[in-house]
């Protein structure tokens, strides 16, 4: 019974907070976020109370992802994103975000990782005449986006249809998302844009 009040023989503290968290999860729990399914419909989350306090520390790797999963949970949520401590939206737990805003399209510039996927939709959306920008984003902002997608390097471009309980748009995945997802995987075929892997 003493033992197992140890953490790695240290002894346990009342109020003490982890620096660092190592969640783990089965497989198929974490890739419902990119079944095909679920991409066509579109995917809903909760903005969070709770204040991301991360700076460019991936979000997986960090106490952040710890507090998102207790915010989801307390919600009757499977996700949630993160506000900053000027209560902006940050990211979600492994990937970025973005808001069709007034024909602009957003993506947080603080607090988050800066995925590579991130930087290539921001790149796609000049061929769409889509002016594409980092830039603070305030939750009522965000929960009033014409479209909201989030992107990550597994699961690409995955659209967004309802925040805290309420619709995005008419509740449907948007046209501009669709014509960047199309664009997006059409560029995995394109020399220019790939890098060949000789597995042999």
């Amino acid at each position: 019974p003493h033992a197992a009040r140890k953490s790695r023989g240290q002894a346990a503290k009342r109020g003490f907070r982890p620096t660092l968290i190592m969640p783990h999860k089965k497989i198929v729990e974490f890739s419902n976020l990119y079944l095909e399914e679920a991409h066509a419909a579109g995917h809903d989350f909760v903005l969070g109370e709770r204040q991301n306090m991360v700076r460019w520390i991936h979000i997986a790797d960090s106490e952040a992802e710890y507090n998102q999963k207790l915010e989801a949970y307390d919600r009757d949520s499977r996700y949630a994103v993160l506000l900053d401590g000027d209560g902006f939206v940050t990211e979600g737990r492994g990937w970025n975000v973005f808001a069709l805003l007034g024909g602009e399209l957003l993506s947080p510039e603080g607090g988050v990782l800066e995925g590579i996927t991130r930087r290539t939709v921001l790149e796609l959306s000049e061929r769409l005449n889509i002016k594409g920008r980092l830039a603070p984003i305030s939750a009522d902002a965000f929960r009033g986006a014409d479209e909201v997608f989030l992107t990550s390097t597994a699961g690409g471009i995955m659209p967004v249809t309802c925040i805290d309980g309420e619709a995005i748009g008419d509740g449907k995945p948007g046209p501009a998302t669709g014509r960047l997802t199309e664009l997006y995987w059409a560029r995995h075929d394109d020399p220019a844009w790939t890098t060949p892997v000789d597995y042999g």
